[in-house]
This record gives structure tokens, sequence and C-alpha cells, in this order.
């Protein structure tokens, strides 16, 4: 069998921790890797996000640039997607209508009608495609999944979700104000860029019936909005978010309050309490996730309808939170 083609489209951050895993597998997995910038001539960003000395194309000997956007829409190869979240619709159809498989980050937003002619290309190409929550493959989130499918739900009162995140902190290699998850114009503001959670939540219990999603603009030196309060609505219960990207009190905590106990869940330290005792702890090695959820996707075992499945919640998800955002009101959650 011949090597399998992959083609990174963006090389930042998020694209080269995802090189950085395959260019350690390419021996192993019989991998050819191609990449398409403007220049190859850019910066190798180490795993701590600061800048090594070396050039892409110094350190990653195996990697092949194109020069021309077109020449990287090779059939029967495998799409990389990590540019700019405003760019992951228009590069994603572009990959699936050239028999590319796709695998794109997250978070994948376009409109309702846009993504079902995408599915039908997807679907008529026979081409894999998942969306990259590389938390769905986390221990501490697999474990947490398991506890709450154990559940009557009916025992659930209420969850609460609190994400505090610090932007200026992520990136060592660049001004925090320009960056993608700051900037409108590329899709940032902290409901598209700090949206795991809300991926978590619809993975266990699925859909909401309806939401209340209000956005604030607490940092005035960037153009979108840094903090979301929203509410998820289900039959017996409601889910609770705090979404905050300015804040240095650094947290992903999750608790579930059910009638006679509660959960608590650290999914930054990977711990997981039940009335307030440890019952599940785990090292913390985030590389790990991003490997399986690679692994996944080259793998037989992909599912390529679930995962468009999953794409579509999250979007309808993104959708009604826009929309409640929009008419200060609860908006139901389906298509219109």
């Amino acid at each position: 069998m011949g090597k399998k083609k992959i083609v990174f489209f963006g090389l930042g951050g998020a694209g080269q921790r995802h090189l950085r895993i395959l260019y350690l597998l390419r021996k192993k997995l019989k991998l050819s890797l191609y990449g398409f910038r403007k220049t190859n001539k850019v910066e190798v960003i180490k795993n701590d996000f600061s800048l090594d000395v070396k050039k892409l194309n110094i350190k990653y000997k195996d990697l092949t640039f194109f020069k021309k956007e077109n020449q990287s829409y090779l059939r029967k190869s495998i799409a990389i997607i990590s540019n700019p979240t405003s760019a992951h619709y228009k590069t994603t159809l572009k990959c699936a209508k050239a028999g590319m498989h796709v695998f794109v980050e997250k978070p994948f937003f376009c409109e309702i009608n846009k993504f079902h002619n995408l599915k039908r290309i997807i679907k008529k190409n026979k081409i894999k495609f998942l969306v990259g929550y590389q938390r769905r493959f986390s221990d501490t989130v697999i474990k947490f999944f398991n506890k709450v499918k154990e559940l009557d739900v009916s025992e659930i009162k209420r969850v609460n979700v609190i994400v505090n995140s610090y932007v200026p902190d992520w990136h060592k290699y660049e001004d925090y104000k320009k960056m993608y998850a700051c900037k409108k114009i590329l899709g940032g503001g902290s409901l598209l860029t700090e949206c795991h959670e809300l991926d978590i939540i619809i993975m266990i219990f699925g859909l909401p019936n309806k939401l209340y999603c209000k956005k604030y603009y607490d940092v005035k030196v960037i153009d979108v909005e840094s903090r979301h309060n929203i509410k998820f609505f289900y039959n017996t219960f409601s889910v609770y978010f705090r979404i905050n990207m300015f804040s240095k009190k650094i947290k992903r905590e999750m608790t579930l309050i059910a009638n006679n106990f509660h959960y608590d869940v650290d999914f930054n330290e990977n711990k997981i309490y039940k009335n307030n005792k440890l019952i599940y702890f785990t090292k913390k090695n985030s590389i790990i996730e991003f490997k399986k959820q690679i692994k996944y996707f080259l793998s037989n075992k992909m599912n390529t309808s679930k995962n468009i499945f999953e794409a579509e919640k999250n979007l309808l998800v993104f959708k009604a939170c826009l929309k409640s955002n929009k008419n200060n009101k609860i908006e139901k959650v389906y298509e219109q």
C-alpha cells in the first residue's frame, strides 16, 4: 500500500500541534506530509507555545510545502484544517469537493443550509469527516460520561459549568489582540472559542430543548465578547454555563447536583469527586487526547455519519445562542 498523504491548512499553534504528533508517527503509519502557506519560512512553535529559532522547513525536513493553494487539494488525501475559525467552512468545502478526507479544528460554524450542502458532498464522495473536540477523548470526560449514564436522569437537579481562561497567556509567540479568538473577522469570541464544555454537555445529555444566552463585552481592546452566561433547558433539569476567556482564575469545572449526592469534576486537574470524596484521578497529559483523536480519525473505526450528526448538534446550539443574544429571550434549539 502507498503512503497516506496529509495536507495541513493552517500551521499556527493548533496546526503545528497536529504536525508534531503526525511527524513522529509518519514512518509507523506511512504518512507523507504536505502544507500550504504563503511562505514556508514560518517559525516553529514549541509545546509551550513559545518560538523556536528554527523555521518549519528546517525542523521538519519531510514536510513538503505547496507554493499555490490549488496544488494542495489532493484527491484521497487527508486535510488537517487549523486555519482561523472564519475560514473553516470555506476550506472544508473545497477539500470535500476535491474528495479529501477532512479533519477540521473546532468550532465548525456556518449557516445551516451550507452545512446541509456540505453533508451531501461528504456522503456523495464517501470521505471521512471529524470536528476536532479532543476533550471527548479525555479519560476524565469518558469516566464522567459513564458515571452520568448510570444515573436515572430524574435524579439530576442541575448542572453548573465554569470555564475560565486567560487569553493573553495562551500564545507566547503573538500579541493576543491579533489572535483569532479576539477578532470578529476571524470568528473569535468566548462562545465559539471556549466551546469544549458545551460539546461535552451535548455529548452526555444530547440537545437541550431551549436555551438562553447572554454575552458581555468586558475587554475594550478587542472587538468580540469576552464572556457568556448560558442556560440549557432539558425536560427535568437545567445546565448553567459561565464562560470567561479573560479571567486569571483558571478553571474548567463541572458540578452535577442530584437529589442525594453531587459530582464535582475538575477537567484541568483530571479529578472527579463524589460528595467531596476523590473517586478518580489521572495525570495531566493533554497531548494524549490529541493523539487518541487523530488515531481515531485515521482508523477504520471512524464513523463519519455520527461525526456529522454531532457537528450539526453543536451548530444548532451555536445558532440558538446567537439568536438568544440578539433577541434577549429564551430560544428553542431546533432547525427553523
